[in-house]
């Protein structure tokens, strides 16, 4: 039984992980989009 919730943690837990990365990927796209090349090259 614990062998079970540990892995459902686990899980929720790459979930998580998961969602940052792609939000982190959205800001991104939002800041390129907006910023000129110079603005680009400076990340």
């Amino acid at each position: 039984m614990s062998y079970n919730s540990q892995s459902l943690d686990l899980l929720n837990f790459s979930w998580i992980m998961n969602n940052m990365s792609q939000s982190m990927w959205e800001w991104l796209t939002w800041v390129f989009k907006r910023s000129d090349n110079g603005q680009c090259l400076l990340f």
